[in-house]
């Protein structure tokens, strides 16, 4: 690694290498005891975890190479170069356009069937999905109108509204693990944010009249959030994401505000915001930032 001008660290204990590449990739070279038919020897695993490079491909290859006793650094060929309009894979983008509310339903539909899957994985995919549905960057102005519906009002796939809000109020399944109900509690909170931030960024005056018409928002939704920023030591993650929501939600609506007063939010906060002076920038920011709105 280091003819690649390759920075890399070696954990004898753990048998990993953590690396970096001169043009900023990170990853982590693992070395695995061999099983089986490769008992013999040495299983070697190279895991990218930061950043994206072509030029990565050709040290990736060149490390597992030398591996296996070949030494020889090749050089990295890019195949031939297309143009835009030859490429197929972007041929249906208008067509995919056109139809973007079509294929937000039938996404929509899969997402409200895995989460009414009585298998908690398919329930944590189904979230997931409809996160992923939530992404500014990747879907168009109808998906993304669709989806925030869905989640605040239940007028379309009443099941995704439904199992959101069971499971931001910790009504599992007897049978569902602890740690598939922190996922779930989790993954749910992200929906919220992510509805509330795509909705209030593409009508300030819409996200206001949710609130307004939805008092499950305000108060019950409003009092899950700032339990769980005050029990920021058992689970932070779920701590900075409520921080988050309520950093959306206070700003739009007196009656968050009140409620989430009434609910010892000003106290929650500044613990959060002590707690993140000494753990988390990010999350001592959002907790600053929360507290400066309610004071």
């Amino acid at each position: 690694m280091k003819n690649l001008g390759i920075e890399a660290h070696f954990d004898a204990k753990k048998a990993e290498a953590t690396c970096e590449t001169i043009y900023f990739v990170k990853f982590s070279v693992c070395l695995h005891q061999g099983k089986g038919d490769y008992s013999h020897g040495i299983i070697v695993e190279v895991k990218r975890t930061l950043g994206g490079c072509i030029e990565f491909m050709a040290d990736c290859r060149a490390i597992l190479k030398a591996a296996q006793g070949d030494s020889t650094i090749g050089k990295f060929q890019l195949g031939p170069r297309k143009s835009i309009s030859e490429m197929n894979c972007l041929k249906n983008c208008d067509e995919i356009l056109r139809n973007a509310s079509k294929y937000a339903s039938e996404a929509l539909e899969c997402s409200e069937k895995y989460l009414q899957d009585d298998r908690d994985d398919m329930k944590i995919l189904g979230l997931s999905s409809v996160n992923s549905l939530l992404d500014k960057n990747t879907c168009s102005c109808e998906t993304l109108k669709l989806v925030y519906k869905s989640v605040f009002t239940g007028e379309i796939n009443p099941g995704i509204r439904s199992s959101v809000r069971s499971f931001l109020e910790k009504k599992f399944d007897p049978n569902t693990s602890d740690e598939h109900r922190r996922k779930l509690h989790f993954l749910s909170i992200q929906v919220i944010y992510n509805s509330f931030y795509v909705c209030r960024t593409m009508c300030r005056e819409g996200c206001k009249k949710a609130l307004k018409e939805n008092p499950w928002l305000t108060d019950s939704l409003t009092k899950t959030l700032v339990n769980d920023i005050k029990e920021i030591m058992t689970y932070p993650l779920a701590c900075l994401w409520s921080l988050k929501c309520l950093n959306e939600m206070v700003p739009l609506s007196e009656e968050v505000k009140k409620n989430a007063l009434n609910c010892g939010l000003l106290g929650a906060a500044e613990k959060a915001c002590e707690v993140g002076k000494v753990y988390c920038e990010r999350l001592r920011c959002e907790a600053q930032f929360l507290e400066n709105l309610v004071k």
